[in-house]
């Protein structure tokens, strides 16, 4: 279905950031370590604040709950040719 977009100028790094606090518990449960490389510079963006935390939770979870117990997983936020990248 359709659904409309609410654009907004947004700072990418504290979404970031805010959405790996929330995941803190299932992190820990499952004994993993994070290490976050997410600039402390804002990155704006415009974009649905709501529909990106949502890719970035889903994301991040994933990689939660496929990586090995006690495992090590990265995030990253970097600018590269005018683009927004998560790893």
């Amino acid at each position: 279905g359709k659904f409309a977009l609410e654009l907004a100028r947004i700072d990418v790094c504290e979404l970031a950031r805010d959405v790996l606090h929330a995941l803190e518990p299932v992190t820990a449960m499952q004994g993993h370590r994070v290490v976050a490389d997410i600039s402390r510079t804002p990155i704006e963006a415009l974009a649905d604040e709501r529909r990106i935390e949502q890719v970035l939770f889903a994301v991040l979870h994933s990689a939660i709950q496929l990586t090995a117990s006690a495992g090590l997983l990265r995030v990253s936020t970097e600018v590269d040719a005018g683009m927004i990248r998560f790893e």
